[in-house]
């Protein structure tokens, strides 16, 4: 009878850890759902500024797109951590939420907190360098308040991306370097949206080559002729020894320091993810 005993102790004592373990697989850890197979998962996403051309009413947009239908409920912002330049947004400046866009996606949303003005000290919205990352709480991604038809949780993917600062340049016109014809290579790009938010921009002459910040403070006061002057000015400062940069009007024209056959001008506004 003892060896019965033993035996029957030895299968309780197993099949308890077993449910335990069951349980805590459904449960995901720490009071969070599990991910299943049916759990919906990021598929791509999207970032974007914009303003009315107000201090209040500036506003970033991370919108992401799940693989399959997703519900967000009350809470879903806080399944998320969020940071620029590494550190978290002071609630005095920002308003961070989660908002249903359609069935398959989501935005985290960035916007001005209603006491910025503007008008006095640090009473305003700025998001320095832009490097934004956003994570979620659960190391393994679980969304515990976003959940699919089937009421699975759905999954996060981190994000790292740059904040843009709606800078929207065209290039009108360029014409490549000749050694032979001691010319150097030229490009014209016109302003055609100044920035919206007050975050820095990124430019670049060539694909993949140095890029150059440009502080955007005073963005609410200027246009397109305006901002087009300080541009050049700042990118002056940034290319110095590369490139000129003169502006007219809404245009720029950068124009290389050196007479290089074949040397192409791209400017362009720095995008995408980190």
């Amino acid at each position: 009878m003892k060896p019965r005993r033993v035996r029957t102790v030895a299968f309780l004592f197993v099949g308890v850890w077993a449910v335990l373990a069951i349980a805590s697989t459904l449960i995901g850890g720490c009071g969070n759902p599990a991910i299943t197979v049916t759990s919906p998962k990021v598929t791509s996403h999207i970032i974007f500024s914009s303003s009315r051309g107000t201090e209040q009413s500036q506003r970033v947009d991370l919108r992401v797109t799940f693989d399959r239908p997703v519900l967000a409920r009350r809470g879903a912002v806080g399944d998320l951590v969020l940071t620029v330049d590494g550190a978290e947004l002071s609630e005095k400046m920002a308003v961070v939420s989660v908002v249903q866009i359609d069935a398959k996606t989501l935005a985290v949303s960035i916007a001005a907190a209603p006491g910025v003005t503007g008008a006095t000290g640090n009473n305003y919205f700025a998001l320095s360098y832009g490097e934004l990352s956003v994570r979620a709480v659960a190391k393994n991604g679980v969304l515990p308040h976003v959940a699919g038809s089937d009421g699975a949780p759905a999954r996060w993917t981190a994000i790292k991306c740059r904040v843009p600062s709606g800078l929207v340049i065209s290039v009108m016109s360029s014409l490549p370097g000749s050694s032979s014809e001691q010319r150097p290579a030229t490009a014209t790009f016109r302003i055609v949206t100044t920035p919206q938010i007050r975050v820095v921009s990124w430019l670049e002459m060539q694909p993949g080559g140095k890029q150059v910040l440009v502080h955007d403070h005073d963005f609410l006061a200027c246009d397109a002729e305006c901002y087009a002057q300080q541009l050049a000015a700042s990118l002056n400062a940034g290319f110095s020894g590369d490139y000129k940069f003169v502006a007219k009007g809404d245009t720029v024209m950068a124009t290389a320091t050196k007479n290089v056959g074949g040397q192409k001008i791209s400017p362009a506004v720095c995008l995408g993810d980190l």
